[in-house]
């Protein structure tokens, strides 16, 4: 993060009150959960600003080496807030194509994405259960996957007449020819798969989840800080160099539009809405994936 943002976050009161996370820390480990499980800690705006403040909180504090990011529950992350509440506040934040690019790219959720991957502290994702859309979002903007052995990982923009979440990190967490293949196909992609493709960096036993990242969390952690910022940075600039940067903000325009789209906008945005608003999000999913279950 630029030295201004550093600046601002330590500014930041440590005892910041939060209503969807919790925040813990062991020794030079901050744990940051997302709290709402009976949701399937849905990804809206007030979720990823509490996120956002606590990691860059995390970030700009000294005590941090590295940085845990959970979800209590049974899932990870569901993604999108698509419920009736989160439908309409997003209606209402993003009602014109030019709300949208404003929303989308300084706050939720390309930017904040972005702030994630680019914190100096080495983060790791604690995935068990669903990572969808800006689930998978989250857990790939940070360095490190621990998943549980019953995690999955779906992001089915095709379904959706759009091709990626704000963020699109497919080719670069495994590989081109498998992410054409899992963005095609638009199936989920379990966690050993995940682990095969090198998306995922250890999968465990779901029961061993939170024992198995905090451990890996303090190896890293026996390091010296200013030594894993080198790392992190030296690893992120080879993939600027590579085009990381450039071809995520030409992948972000694609997303925009893809929003704007007449198919889009008829074909799913008003239909979502109506069927989320009668019967709920599971049974829109259930009805939009019907046919690719035969």
């Amino acid at each position: 993060m630029t030295e201004s943002n550093a600046s601002q976050q330590a500014g930041k009161s440590a005892d910041h009150r939060y209503e969807r996370i919790v925040v813990s820390q062991d020794g030079p480990v901050r744990t940051i959960e997302m709290n709402v499980p009976e949701k399937r800690n849905p990804l809206g705006f007030p979720m990823v600003e509490e996120l956002n403040h606590a990691v860059m909180a995390a970030d700009a504090d000294a005590s941090v080496k590295v940085i845990i990011l959970g979800g209590l529950g049974k899932v990870f992350s569901g993604g999108h807030d698509l419920s009736p509440e989160g439908l309409k506040e997003y209606v209402a934040a993003c009602s014109t194509p030019e709300d949208l690019w404003s929303q989308e790219e300084k706050f939720f959720f390309y930017k904040q994405g972005m702030d994630i991957w680019n914190v100096d502290k080495p983060t790791i994702a604690r995935v068990q259960g669903a990572a969808v859309l800006g689930g998978f979002v989250l857990a790939n903007v940070c360095d490190l996957i621990v998943a549980a052995d019953d995690a999955f990982f779906w992001t089915p923009a095709a379904r959706m007449y759009n091709f990626c979440a704000e963020v699109f990190m497919e080719p670069w967490v495994m590989g081109n020819r498998r992410a054409k293949e899992y963005l095609f196909t638009g199936d989920p992609m379990y966690a050993q798969e995940a682990y095969r493709v090198g998306m995922v960096n250890r999968v465990v036993p779901k029961e061993d989840l939170s024992q198995a990242t905090m451990e890996l969390a303090q190896h890293i952690a026996k390091n010296p800080a200013l030594g894993l910022k080198f790392c992190k940075r030296a690893v992120n600039r080879t993939m600027d160099y590579q085009g990381l940067r450039n071809a995520l903000e030409y992948n972000f325009l694609f997303h925009v539009f893809g929003h704007a789209t007449n198919e889009f906008q008829e074909k799913l945005w008003k239909p979502l809405i109506s069927k989320v608003n009668k019967d709920g999000f599971a049974a829109y999913v259930e009805s939009r994936d019907r046919e690719f279950k035969k």
